[in-house]
């Protein structure tokens, strides 16, 4: 059985993923760590007999990481010191600081010979990577580093991550002269590898995950004003319901309308926004935004995920767009681990 340690474990994409991977049924996550006490409660909701510790990674040692012995570490750092929203502060920002101290431990955690690493367009470019790179080639670790979006995948949702996965003593077959080349195309034999996963959610369409139609009387609940969309309108992407994309999802989706991700529409041809926003009746546009399960489901989460109902339409919003896609990291982890099969 691989012991498995999730860091930064947030609402349980790194967990879902394991499980549709190659290696679920030879895995175990024996230990996740996470900060914020809603992505717990979202967490034990959907793994209640996971250990969870609720603490700062800071605060663990290597002799902590080392009494549960684990075989790999799965983790999704916090972005925002790589962003541009986030001002890119990269080693000097506090929100790096416990990826820092990870960074540290590394050259004594002597169980782990597996390790992945999900994180923002940007990090490819930071300090934070040539020092965590540095200490992996110390360690022993072989690596390889992509630069992946869903749609590569034929999934209706974009979401451009970068992921880093290092092994002890890789294959030859597994390394393919790509050593320190960020690499912009999925793994060799990914096709093979998607057959033998156990699940999976691929989204080709919209309307393949919507939870109602606009026939249903549920539509409203989620519609956009007529404000919104007159003073939003030309930096807002519209998609119809038999669109085979939509934008990326972020935490602010719902309350910040710029590049948070895509509202759909009722209409299922191209909307002429210039006759529609000089008719009597903008309303008659119909967009509303994506509900938390069906920006779930464009990220690949299992369906067999749900929320606890106390969570708050804004909580559900903002722990997903802090969240991975499940299916690529999944893939990841069937193609890192391939020879634990």
């Amino acid at each position: 059985m691989i012991k498995v340690l999730e860091l930064y474990s947030g609402i349980g994409g790194m967990h879902f993923a394991l499980k549709g991977s190659t290696i679920a049924e030879n895995s175990e996550v024996v230990t996740a760590v996470e900060l914020n006490p809603t992505c717990n409660e979202i967490y034990r909701h959907n793994f209640p007999n996971t250990r969870l510790l609720n603490k700062n990674i800071v605060s663990l040692s290597a002799e902590n990481i080392n009494s549960l012995a684990p075989k790999a570490i799965l983790m999704s750092p916090p972005c925002q010191p790589f962003t541009r929203l986030g001002n890119q502060k990269d080693l000097n920002d506090a929100r790096n600081d416990s990826f820092l101290h990870f960074i540290k431990l590394l050259p004594e955690l002597n169980s782990v010979s597996y390790i992945l690493i999900e994180n923002v367009k940007g990090f490819e470019v930071s300090e934070t990577r040539q020092s965590l790179l540095s200490i992996l080639e110390k360690t022993n670790f072989t690596i390889e580093e992509y630069l992946l979006n869903p749609r590569q995948f034929g999934v209706c949702n974009s979401r451009l991550r970068y992921y880093l996965l290092a092994k002890r003593s890789f294959s030859a077959e597994m390394i393919s002269g790509h050593k320190n080349e960020v690499i912009l195309k999925p793994p060799e034999d990914y096709e093979n590898i998607i057959q033998k996963m156990p699940f999976i959610l691929l989204p080709k369409r919209i309307e393949d995950i919507l939870e109602f139609l606009p026939s249903s009387s549920e539509w409203d609940k989620y519609a956009l004003s007529s404000e919104q969309i007159r003073k939003y309108i030309s930096i807002i992407d519209i998609v119809p319901c038999d669109s085979e994309n939509s934008c990326c999802f972020t935490r602010g989706y719902s309350r910040c309308m710029e590049r948070s991700g895509s509202v759909l529409s009722a209409k299922s041809e191209k909307i002429d926004l210039t006759d529609e926003l000089h008719s009597n009746s903008v309303s008659n546009l119909r967009l509303r935004f994506f509900t938390p399960m069906e920006v779930a489901r464009l990220m690949s989460f299992p369906n067999c995920f749900s929320f606890p109902d106390d969570i708050t339409l804004k909580q559900r919003y903002k722990t997903l767009g802090n969240s991975i896609n499940v299916f690529v990291v999944s893939l990841l982890i069937s193609y890192l681990m391939k020879d634990e099969v």
